[in-house]
């Protein structure tokens, strides 16, 4: 890996990229397959037979995401042809470990609306669809100067703080369109890799260059409209429910003995 891009380098390679998209912008339409990396950090506890539980588990799991986009419009969602089922075991040992601490609701979908800079994201909680709409906020990125190869297109790297967290993305002028996976989008290029700590957690698998049909590019309808700030009071308060409801049975079981952590 080179480090050391000019400026002036970058800034021609994004012209010409983007040089070429003007003459056909028809042609700037594509499908990404992403593979994102989900490691899991079990906390060893007192507990021997909750330390030999998690002792089998494995450390991580790959989820397949799909980015479909043309010039207005761009879809991100869970590929469920090529996802990878998160195991029973680990599923019930992340619950454990996640009691009576506030649950994080699932992204489901994010269509992006890029003419009018505004995005709806499909959330799940507790088995119940949201829908969150907003405007398209840019991460402040930094271009680092840095490059890679990522199947076949040349990539430059870029940092920015995120949710407390320093992420580079890797890029591509090749495909001078400001979309990528999940929250990260908003640099002269198409986001093909993220990293975390020195980590690569989503990297694209494949891109194809052909149009998505128009059933694909549809925005989600399913869930109950919200803002952001009111999805994050209907989670506080299931939180302090579920809070309550974990105390009480705690009360009512007294120091009998627990159950196991294999299957049932």
């Amino acid at each position: 890996m080179k480090k050391g891009f000019s400026i002036q380098l970058i800034v021609a390679l994004i012209l010409i990229a983007m040089s070429g998209n003007t003459t056909a912008q028809e042609a700037l339409t594509g499908t990404v397959k992403y593979q994102q990396v989900t490691k899991f950090d079990f906390e060893k506890k007192e507990d021997p037979r909750w330390n030999d539980f998690i002792a089998g588990l494995p450390s991580e799991v790959n989820s397949a995401f799909i980015l479909y986009f043309n010039n207005d419009i761009a879809l991100y969602s869970d590929n469920p042809v090529e996802q990878e089922e998160i195991p029973r075991e680990v599923r019930r040992a992340m619950h454990m470990q996640n009691m009576g601490k506030a649950p994080k609701p699932n992204l489901k979908k994010v269509y992006y609306d890029l003419a009018k800079n505004k995005k709806i994201e499909q959330k799940e909680f507790m088995t119940r669809d949201f829908l969150v709409e907003s405007e398209i906020e840019i991460p402040a990125w930094k271009i680092t100067g840095e490059n890679r190869m990522i199947l076949d297109y040349v990539c430059m790297s870029a940092e920015a703080e995120i949710d407390s967290q320093l992420v580079k993305a890797w890029f591509t002028p090749q495909l001078p369109i400001s979309v990528g996976p999940d929250k990260y989008y908003g640099l002269p290029g198409l986001i093909l890799a993220v990293e975390k700590n020195g980590e690569t957690i989503l990297l694209a698998s494949g891109v194809e260059r052909t149009q998505p049909s128009e059933e694909t590019l549809v925005k989600p309808t399913e869930g109950k409209k919200v803002s952001e700030e009111e999805l994050q009071e209907i989670i506080l308060e299931k939180t302090k429910e579920m809070r309550k409801a974990m105390e009480a049975r705690q009360k009512g079981e007294g120091k009998g003995k627990g159950r196991g952590y294999g299957r049932h």
